[in-house]
């Protein structure tokens, strides 16, 4: 049986890791929250690790802030607690064989966003918000490591079932049609979006493995238009009595993953067709409507 230690087990990438992981009789999962064990402590992690014989970690704690979100944490602390998070995991490197950290695309500034992000695009510019900026840090820390015990898996837009539907663009579509209103979208632009379940599976390919590089796009790679993408969620509804509206089909941002790196060295998994796992989001939040409140649609 492999241990895994996942960070972050309330959230949503992090919930989903252990949903999956804890179905298999592959691995025992180790997924206490903040009260059981607070990353930010640095004696309290030693001791965790002391206490709990782990293999491997799979970190996705994150500073959670969004405005729309009344759980939200102070933005302005969301670099000290995402640095001190990761900072206490490294230093018990040596009671674990590898830390998978996801970073983010926020690792690249904004205003320099586009459509075929590279690996190497990454640490030359610094973010200027506190988030992209703690995660381009742990990023580049990686990277200089050189060490087998620790990867970065570069998220961009990843979608699932368990993605919160008040902001968060599929899901809120989603539950917009599923209670018959128009799918509104404020401007255009071109994203990547992966789905939850191949990111699960891609990192489990990974987890063990042997990596020429330390840090990955983990994307798809493909430029998915946020229109098109309302249109599938219209044609998957099935409803006639709403329509996709846009203010303005200026492409205002380019947000996409080149995946050569991680697709070369055959750790990306089969992808979920863009259809199929919109589709099993619509088909869960219409299964589960009660955990949709529309006042805050």
């Amino acid at each position: 049986m492999v241990n895994i230690l996942i960070t972050g087990g309330s959230g949503f990438i992090g919930s989903s890791f252990v949903k999956r992981l804890k179905n298999s009789k592959k691995y025992n999962v180790l997924n206490p929250n903040s009260k059981r064990l607070n990353l930010m402590n640095t004696e309290e992690v030693r001791r965790f690790f002391l206490k709990n014989n782990i293999d491997y970690v799979i970190h996705t704690a994150n500073h959670h802030f969004h405005p729309k979100d009344k759980d939200s944490k102070s933005p302005e602390e969301q670099m000290k607690t995402n640095l001190s998070m990761f900072f206490n995991l490294y230093l018990n490197g040596d009671r674990y064989k590898r830390l998978i950290n996801f970073g983010s695309g926020g690792e690249l500034p904004r205003k320099i966003w586009n459509d075929n992000i590279k690996e190497k695009d990454i640490g030359k510019n610094i973010p200027n918000d506190q988030y992209g900026l703690s995660k381009v840090i742990i990023n580049n820390f990686i990277r200089n490591l050189k060490s087998q015990k620790f990867v970065n898996l570069r998220l961009f837009g990843v979608f699932g079932e368990r993605d919160n539907w008040r902001y968060r663009l599929i899901p809120n579509l989603c539950a917009k049609a599923i209670f018959n209103q128009d799918l509104k979208l404020n401007n255009n632009g071109i994203f990547d979006f992966i789905y939850i379940e191949d990111v699960i599976s891609s990192t489990l390919n990974i987890i063990n493995k042997k990596v020429k590089f330390f840090d990955y796009n983990l994307s798809t790679g493909k430029k998915l238009e946020l229109y098109n993408i309302a249109e599938k969620i219209l044609e998957i509804s099935g409803k006639s009595n709403i329509k996709v509206i846009i203010d303005k089909k200026k492409m205002d941002v380019k947000y996409v993953g080149n995946n050569s790196r991680i697709k070369k060295e055959n750790f990306l998994t089969n992808l979920t067709p863009i259809e199929q796992s919109i589709t099993n989001v619509y088909n869960y939040l219409n299964k589960n409507k009660k955990i949709i409140d529309i006042k805050y649609l």
